[in-house]
């Protein structure tokens, strides 16, 4: 490659003020060695100073004519149609309003099922006990107390109300196998399982929404994101040709 080239390369910047100073100086130092290029600054020069004194001409009606008709073409090319977005259906609104319509439905499910629940486990087991300790008096026979040396029939009738009371007394007093109730029939029990599971059901509705919401965001801002990229025209492309 010849010497010259990378000066006369650099020979409009250098016109223009747009080298730094270690380029400049080297178009300085080879302008000095080069008879060539300094001739071919010179002419460069005069064409700057020629096309500076110049008349800038009007532009005629035609000119604008044309210039429009080509601006209004690329805009055509760049966005033929305007875009608009898809009205939302009447079902994408309800799907929206369902998950908390279902956890209103849950809400209001406990306000009345908690209560009634606290109502109907009364306590059974006490009010058995109560009403066999209150049969036992009555249910006693005649006294045992008479005459230990007396007839046989008088110690039949003392060992009959022995009987007697033995049998009220297994009555009265329940046993602990008896009073014990499986669990699956205890009322407060019932009670705690129906509200872990009816706040199971409000979490996975909770999440539901939660999920919904973030994909209803995402695609509107993907919809509005193409919106955009079909409606930007770059100012570089409205330019008119040269």
């Amino acid at each position: 490659m010849n010497s010259c080239t990378p000066t006369r390369r650099r020979l409009s910047a250098y016109l223009d003020g747009e080298l730094d100073p270690t380029g400049r100086g080297e178009v300085e130092a080879h302008l000095l060695a080069c008879e060539r290029c300094r001739k071919l600054k010179g002419e460069l020069s005069a064409a700057d100073s020629w096309l500076l004194s110049a008349p800038v001409p009007e532009p005629t009606v035609a000119d604008t004519a044309a210039f429009l008709n080509r601006l209004h073409k690329k805009l055509d090319v760049r966005c033929p149609q305007p875009v608009s977005l898809p009205a939302a259906s009447p079902r994408s609104r309800f799907s929206i309003a369902l998950p908390w319509a279902f956890a209103g439905f849950a809400a209001m499910a406990l306000l009345v099922v908690v209560p009634g629940l606290h109502r109907s486990s009364s306590p059974e087991p006490r009010m058995e006990l109560a009403s066999a300790r209150r049969a036992g008096p009555s249910g006693a026979g005649p006294s045992a107390a008479g005459d230990v040396t007396g007839a046989p029939a008088a110690l039949e009738e003392a060992s009959g109300t022995r009987k007697n009371e033995a049998r009220v007394a297994s009555v009265a007093v329940p046993s602990p196998a008896a009073s014990a109730r499986p669990a699956s029939h205890d009322p407060l029990v019932a009670t705690q399982a129906q509200l872990a599971k009816l706040e199971e059901q409000i979490r996975e509705l909770e999440r539901s929404v939660v999920t919904f919401t973030a994909q209803a965001r995402l695609e509107s801002q993907a919809r509005t994101q193409e919106f955009a990229s079909r409606r930007f025209v770059p100012w570089r492309d409205l330019e008119p040709s040269r």
